[in-house]
């Protein structure tokens, strides 16, 4: 009977401590599956990731995966500083434009005029959106213009700011602008976007 107590107490310590694993390896497997979850969503969402040619000032890489229907490759034709990643198959966005050289405040003021400065100006709409992973919300601007509308979001970082402009056709619908945030939320700059790059490779060769 002496010894009955502090065997007992060992048994609820072994059942505590095999809890606490429990609950670890479920919170561990639920990560899990929604990371798997949010990679099958992207997969259905999102073309390939933007080729980054000929980065300067200081950019190592830049990892975004636009909408499908949206090429990877960089267009010759530029707009200002822009570069700009066309529609080729059927897709909700037309257009997507990234600039990463510029340090200007106005960044997003600017390219804006450089796309949509000579079109009829509706209405500006102006927000911030978090997307999943990053500490920083991103501005949004929304510039609606008589052919379609500009979504302009600013990423600042310490060498400046990167632009990243969609641009639609018409007024977007809310499953585009999901589109558009599942697309956001893959943006990775440098070391963090050359890993993201290297990710996606390696899932790709698996499937």
């Amino acid at each position: 009977m002496a010894n009955s107590r502090p065997a007992r107490l060992l048994g609820m310590l072994a059942l505590l401590c095999s809890g606490c694993g429990l609950a670890q390896y479920e919170a561990s497997m639920s990560a899990q599956q929604e990371r798997l979850d949010r990679l099958e969503k992207e997969d259905r969402e999102l073309g390939e990731p933007l080729q980054m040619p000929e980065l300067k000032e200081g950019w190592t890489d830049v990892y975004l995966r636009p909408p499908k229907g949206i090429s990877p490759e960089v267009l010759n034709q530029t707009f200002g500083e822009l570069r700009c990643y066309t529609r080729t198959s059927a897709g909700p966005i037309q257009n997507v434009y990234i600039d990463f050289l510029a340090r200007r405040a106005d960044r997003e003021a600017h390219a804006l005029k450089e796309l949509s400065g000579t079109r009829n100006v509706l209405r500006t709409i102006r927000y911030t959106t978090q997307p999943m992973g990053k500490a920083t919300p991103l501005e949004m601007l929304i510039r609606e213009t008589s052919d379609g509308q500009y979504h302009c979001f600013v990423c600042t970082d310490s060498r400046g700011t990167v632009t990243i402009v969609y641009q639609l056709p018409e007024p977007a619908p809310n499953t585009t602008l999901a589109v558009i945030q599942s697309s956001l939320n893959t943006l990775a700059l440098d070391s963090q976007a050359s890993a993201q790059r290297g990710e996606y490779q390696r899932r790709k060769a698996r499937r």
